[in-house]
């Protein structure tokens, strides 16, 4: 008994707040911005209905960043600065795939894990897994340590100019 007690604390912290009914708006890892209502919660995503009555699904390990809102996301001037905040293009950034255009350039690197790394590119170099996959490493200079950054390890490049 007081372990469904215990559960039963436990699930409304889980989801932090969102519920069913809430507007929401959702960037992506892939910069794509998303508003609708929350239809369904789901320990992997969340299913949620645009303005054109679609119901989308979106999983965790694609969402950037998210907002809530209790009403109607048409209804609120500080919704609608928020949204133009979130669909701001980020100035400086660089194209992960073209890294070795920028060889002993000053960048900062924005890894995967939250970590920001200021420094300089030395050279692109290429390394073949267990499986015989071959993968872009970064030779970086960072603040007098060289460190190998694969790029599947990389959120975003912005330049410093």
């Amino acid at each position: 008994m007081r372990k469904l007690i215990w559960l039963l604390a436990i699930i409304p912290i889980v989801n932090l707040g969102q519920k069913v009914g809430d507007s929401i708006c959702f960037k992506t890892i892939y910069n794509n911005v998303y508003n609708g209502t929350i239809e369904k919660i789901d320990s992997d995503g969340y299913f949620f209905k645009n303005k054109k009555e679609r119901v989308l699904y979106l999983k965790n390990s694609e969402i950037n960043s998210f907002q809530t809102f209790p009403h109607p996301l048409n209804n609120s001037t500080e919704n609608e600065t928020w949204l133009k905040n979130l669909e701001k293009p980020e100035k400086n950034l660089l194209d992960i795939n073209k890294l070795g255009s920028y060889v002993g350039e000053e960048i900062i690197i924005f890894l995967k894990d939250g970590r920001e790394l200021k420094g300089k590119i030395i050279k692109i170099s290429y390394k073949i897994d267990v499986f015989g996959d071959q993968l872009e490493v970064v030779k970086f200079l960072y603040s007098k340590n060289k460190m190998n950054i694969l790029t599947s390890e990389i959120k975003k490049v912005q330049h410093i100019k």
